[in-house]
């Protein structure tokens, strides 16, 4: 028993708590990144999650790396076939019990081999020494056998709780009934919607009280048996989140969560990261149900009305681990963000990889890091040696004064007062590049001025036209951009320069500069009234770069809408449709920009539109487009159709109606798609829709029957 222990419980258990002190080191940095940053993506969340999971399980595998913290040992430790932690004096013992000197009685003995070089004598052990038989455990051999004994019954435990789970939910299987008719209808259409192209069966069961997902290779979606009694879009929405699980994978996933909680129960840092991924998992999937169209107001009440219930099993499934509900606070909460939208577009798969690849690596990076580090062989020769003296502090290295900086051997005012007499554009553009380097090393107010004093003899437009001072001009953008915030305010001063010259490229590079411009708002507004038109469409298009909404500007842009100039109108619709809804003032102003015969103008205005929120406002301006002589209107027009609310888009029945009588490809599958969406609210359309049945086009009838049978559906209700 003493030689099972020593040989392979006290190592395993040090090993395995090597394992959980570096995954709880690597979690605790995870989770105070999340909470420091606070990614709003709940994928990149995820994915961050991942990574620490990931990372985590391979940890064993790992190569050790760096000097390593705290006490050094006193003698190097030996080779071992076994992955113990470098904490360990030797193969087989813990550095709470390190082998001790066999003496003579012993039955194993150390044996000598004298070498001959010099009088070294090099003693070797031929095998690990054995406690001799009858020895007593002890109460160090006592704790770790009771340790290891707690954490098995702990998972035997689990696994008999977790087999009662999977009999119950496998007889709860066989057990329902596969839906049929309307159920088995739309579940069709929501696996077409969301894209699940393996088999996945939808049944009832009396014991079922909200939608769950069951099965690992054939996965079940079983519903209340009172679910066909229930709102067409509570329906969709309820089995649009279950099958988004299954287009993910979650359920793929699960065993292996599940075997991480078996063996790693004890550790609550790691139980919080099994947490936090089940609560992203769900947020995930609410916002792929919020994408393809469900009001997340409405779904936020569905999640509610669940939550009320006493379980998602009736009460004899209480008791199971996986009818438990602990996310649903949570994603209420992230449904009902007033900028939940903004977040819920997924993540391109190139990036989603490079970011997987770059946090695994330092995920592993910081886990794998040395938790002591090992002595290293002194030399022989140091042993005669005094005691090393500390090392003398070395002098402070000498602070460099800006003055004292150069470029091309010539410091900041020699550069100024060269370039105010030399006129050649190599040697002026070449100085641009020198007020850049100093711009971003202490003189960033005084460069951005010698930048404009230059400006005044270049007219800003000319930066990528084949003239010869067109270099001078594109170093001058450059420079200003590199400078960054350091010289907004000169720039800001220069917005009422009388020089045209300097006022418009003040303008356009604050622009450039996005939101580190924002304090040259005011001073861009009171710029929409210049005299000179071309500083008014500038300043214009600045304030669309800059991107900051403020009553002030909403009420300027509004009353550039009124311009004779289609140019400064143009520049207003485009600067609209980079702010928020708190722009919603602008409506009535962009809704007559619409009859405007400039299809440019009029695509920008309905994108401002939209962005801004104007909903069943704009629809009747809108549908008058859908017949419009341009393609580009035409589309963009069933666009926004198409991103309003089901009663939203009441008004525009008639005329999508025209375009199911008048219209083919693309146009007619999308007033279909849109009178689809409409609901109840399109039934005007059935006759329109009935008679494109009778069509050649197998698309065309598809889409079609789609939309009579979300129509019908939603009426029978």
């Amino acid at each position: 028993m003493t030689h099972f222990i020593d040989t392979i419980l006290e190592p395993a258990l040090w090993f395995a708590a090597d394992w959980s002190l570096r995954w709880a080191a690597l979690l605790t940095v995870v989770a105070l990144i999340l909470w420091i940053f606070r990614p709003r993506r709940a994928t990149i969340r995820e994915l961050v999650l991942k990574a620490a999971l990931l990372a985590g399980l391979l940890i064993p595998l790992s190569p050790r790396w760096g000097n390593g913290w705290g006490p050094p040992f006193s003698e190097p430790s030996p080779p071992s076939s076994f992955p113990f932690s470098t904490w360990e004096r030797a193969t087989g013992r813990s550095a709470s019990h390190p082998i001790q000197e066999p003496v003579a009685t012993q039955s194993v003995a150390n044996v000598r081999f004298h070498s001959e070089r010099g009088n070294e004598t090099t003693r070797l052990s031929d095998r690990r020494r054995l406690p001799e038989t009858g020895e007593p455990l002890g109460p160090r051999r006592l704790i770790v056998f009771g340790l290891v004994l707690c954490w098995s019954l702990a998972v035997v435990w689990q696994l008999v709780r977790r087999l009662g789970a999977w009999l119950f939910l496998r007889r709860l299987r066989h057990e329902s009934v596969e839906g049929m008719g309307a159920m088995a209808d739309l579940f069709a259409a929501c696996r077409r919607e969301i894209g699940v192209r393996r088999a996945v069966h939808v049944a009832t069961h009396p014991h079922v009280r909200s939608p769950i997902l069951l099965g690992l290779w054939r996965p079940h979606i079983l519903v209340p048996a009172d679910w066909s009694q229930g709102s067409l879009e509570s329906q969709r929405a309820g089995l649009l989140h279950e099958l988004a699980h299954v287009h993910r994978g979650d359920h793929l996933l699960a065993p292996l969560l599940e075997i991480v909680q078996f063996a790693f129960f004890f550790h609550p840092i790691v139980r919080w990261l099994l947490a936090r991924l089940e609560c992203e998992r769900e947020l995930l999937c609410d916002e792929m149900v919020v994408r393809l169209g469900i009001d997340r107001r409405a779904y936020a009440r569905l999640l509610l009305e669940y939550a009320r219930s006493s379980g998602r099993l009736a009460w004899l499934a209480v008791s199971l681990p996986m009818s438990r509900r602990r996310t649903v606070k949570g994603r209420i909460c992230h449904l009902l963000e007033e900028d939940m939208e903004r977040w819920i577009r997924p993540l391109p798969r190139r990036w989603a990889l490079a970011l997987v690849a770059g946090l695994l690596a330092l995920s592993l990076g910081l886990a794998s890091y040395r938790v002591l580090a090992e002595e290293k062989e002194k030399p022989a020769q140091a042993a005669n040696k005094p005691a090393q003296q500390p090392a003398a502090k070395k002098p402070a290295e000498p602070t460099i004064k800006r003055e004292d900086l150069r470029y091309a051997d010539k410091d900041f005012y020699q550069w100024r007062k060269e370039l105010l007499t030399e006129l050649k554009p190599s040697i002026r553009a070449d100085g641009m590049r020198a007020f850049a380097a100093f711009g971003v090393n202490g003189y960033g107010p005084e460069a951005t001025q010698a930048i404009l004093e230059m400006m005044r003899s270049y007219d800003p437009a000319i930066e990528n036209s084949a003239e010869e001072e067109a270099p001078v001009v594109k170093a001058a953008f450059g420079a200003i951009h590199k400078i960054g915030a350091a010289g907004v305010p000169t720039l800001v001063s220069a917005v009422k320069e009388e020089n045209r010259n300097v006022r418009r490229f003040a303008i356009e590079v604050l622009g450039r500069l996005g939101g580190e411009a924002r304090p040259a708002l005011p001073e861009l507004i009171l710029a929409f009234k210049s005299e000179d038109l071309k500083t008014r469409q500038l300043a214009i298009q600045a304030t669309g770069w800059i991107g900051q909404s403020n009553k002030e500007l909403v009420a300027a842009l509004i009353e550039a809408l009124k311009a004779q100039d289609a140019n400064i109108r143009y520049g207003a619709v485009v600067a609209l449709g980079s702010l928020d809804e708190s722009a919603q003032a602008a409506i009535p102003a962009l809704l007559k920009i619409l009859p405007e015969e400039n299809p440019q103008m009029q695509s920008c205005a309905i994108q401002a539109l939209r962005v801004i929120g104007a909903g069943a406002k704009a629809v009747p301006a809108v549908s008058h487009l859908l017949r419009d002589e341009n393609q580009n209107v035409r589309h963009l027009a069933r666009w926004y159709l198409k991103q309003l609310k089901p009663n939203e888009g009441k008004e525009a029945v008639p005329a999508l109606i025209e375009v199911l009588k008048s219209d083919s490809g693309t146009g007619l599958w999308e007033a279909e798609e849109i009178l689809g969406g409409m609901g109840p609210a399109a039934k005007d359309a059935i006759p329109a829709l009935t008679q494109l049945l009778q069509s050649d086009d197998g698309r065309t009838r598809e889409r079609a029957i789609n939309a009579l049978k979300a129509i019908r559906l939603e009426n029978k209700r």
